[in-house]
């Protein structure tokens, strides 16, 4: 019943913001689907992201009502994940050193790096930067970095798997072709852990 009641609502949304009566929402016309639900108007920026995520069936860069719903559900995610005092929020403004409303490639080294607690490299940095880059601007904007630091958490494990692999000729024969004595235990190798935040929770599971 809510759910029927939430959705006669977005239907009023839509027909009141589709203003030429197409039976689709442009860009101004989501903008102000958005405004009216949220009070809150998006900037170009935010707007192409919510765009890009709903805009899913012809025709392209307009939104039926089914699409509307998706974006009106991407918009509350992204406020609640960068709500004032939110984990994201913080983490975005403190390397958002030049306050220009996104992170350069530099600027998300270093976030990876702090935020993993070990060296992230250069070329580790750029290719996070091309995969989670999905307006293509060559920056991570708010609403990109929670998917930059998914990428860059699977590159991690991806690398410590394809480590595993290579050692696995190594164990058939110990390495070395010796089997330990009898009675010795053969110690384990140690493996690295995951990087790690302050709370001890995976980057990407307090996150995602």
């Amino acid at each position: 019943r809510a759910g029927r009641s939430e959705r006669e609502r977005l239907e009023g949304i839509f027909q009141e913001a589709d203003k030429d009566g197409t039976g689709h929402l442009n860009r101004e016309e989501l903008r102000s689907a958005i405004k009216n639900v949220f009070a809150q108007t998006p900037d170009d920026k935010e707007l192409s992201f919510i765009m890009k995520e709903a805009d899913t069936n012809p025709p392209e860069g307009r939104l039926g009502m089914n699409e509307l719903v998706q974006a009106i559900s991407a918009w509350r995610c992204y406020q609640e994940e960068f709500k004032e005092g939110s984990e994201l929020e913080e983490l975005f403004e403190e390397y958002d050193t030049d306050g220009g409303g996104s992170l350069s490639q530099e600027q998300l080294q270093s976030l990876l790096s702090s935020y993993g607690g070990r060296e992230v490299s250069e070329e580790v940095a750029a290719d996070v930067l091309k995969r989670a880059d999905n307006l293509k601007d060559g920056e991570i904007s708010k609403f990109e970095l929670k998917l930059a630091i998914a990428h860059w958490f699977q590159m991690y494990v991806q690398s410590l798997e394809g480590d595993d692999d290579d050692g696995d000729d190594d164990d058939d024969d110990g390495g070395n072709g010796e089997q330990p004595e009898q009675g010795q235990e053969q110690q384990p190798e140690q493996q690295d852990e995951p990087p790690q935040q302050q709370n001890g929770k995976s980057p990407v599971c307090s996150i995602l």
